[in-house]
């Protein structure tokens, strides 16, 4: 709230800033497993993608989601002390070690389990299809310069034009199903990347605050001042992490996909062609001549 200081004094400012951090950790995990499952789906289950991803499902799921971490998460109204810094309400101390257990099997381990167990369904899909599209493609290729090696003789003249007439539309099918194949196979590889990027970039913060709260728990807190200080400054480093996860994704997309960085020169240069007509039409005289 640097923009906006007056608002760290206003009521409920604590109770408000926990909950949406509760529920936004929430939300991104789960979206991310979302798109993966999509994904999977479309991937391993092409046949049935069209009646199980549609919008009115996914926006169901989504809403879903969003009323049951609101419902999960609304202790934070009577959780959190609103003070400066914000603070925890010391009699819901132990419901919130319970909880803090449970959040991070919802928003930690489940999600973790899922996308990995996704990508890896979705990878090798992915590899055992193009290896199948690599030969069927060397077979049409092979039969269509044996059938058409011929078609000079008279006597074949009609059998031959038939093999490579056949042999030209299964190659031109084939080229048309692997054109759709690498589109899907270019957007599957930018998805599991994004989800790769995010775990990687999700996961220490939020193991680094249940080390914080085992140790708490087994060891009875930090023997040393010196622990604590470099705990501290793990977890900040872990939370800097978190919060990159959320303006990274941009740059991913910009790395992984050719028809993100095809789009976003083309809005460049669209910006720039209407400023340059702009800075046209507002010379004196330009009108006049036009």
């Amino acid at each position: 709230m640097t923009f906006f200081p007056s608002l760290a004094f206003a009521p409920g400012y604590c109770s408000v800033m926990v909950f949406l951090a509760y529920v936004c950790s929430f939300l991104s995990a789960w979206f991310v497993v979302l798109m993966m499952a999509e994904r999977y789906i479309a991937v391993c289950h092409p046949f049935k993608a069209s009646a199980l991803c549609n919008k009115r499902k996914s926006v169901m799921v989504i809403a879903g989601l969003s009323v049951f971490s609101v419902l999960l998460y609304s202790h934070s109204f009577f959780t959190t002390i609103e003070s400066r810094p914000c603070a925890i309400d010391a009699g819901s101390y132990g419901f919130l070690i319970v909880f803090t257990y449970l959040d991070s099997f919802l928003v930690l381990v489940v999600p973790f389990l899922a996308i990995v167990l996704l990508n890896l369904k979705v990878i090798f899909t992915v590899r055992g299809f193009r290896r199948q599209h690599n030969l069927l493609n060397n077979s049409v290729h092979g039969h269509q310069g044996g059938s058409c090696g011929g078609s000079g003789h008279n006597s074949n003249n009609n059998s031959t034009t038939t093999a490579c007439t056949t042999s030209t539309t299964t190659l031109r099918f084939h080229t048309s199903s692997k054109t759709l194949s690498l589109a899907q196979v270019r957007s599957t590889k930018m998805l599991v990347w994004v989800s790769s990027v995010f775990l990687v970039l999700y996961l220490p913060s939020y193991a680094a605050r249940l080390y914080g709260l085992i140790l708490q728990q087994a060891a009875g807190g930090f023997k040393t001042e010196q622990q604590r200080l470099h705990f501290q400054i793990a977890q900040q480093l872990c939370q800097f992490l978190y919060f990159l996860n959320f303006a990274i994704d941009f740059l991913v997309y910009l790395v992984t996909s050719n028809n993100f960085r095809r789009n976003i020169r083309r809005f460049i240069k669209n910006i720039r062609v209407k400023g340059k007509r702009s800075s046209i039409r507002r010379r004196p005289g330009v009108r006049g001549r036009l």
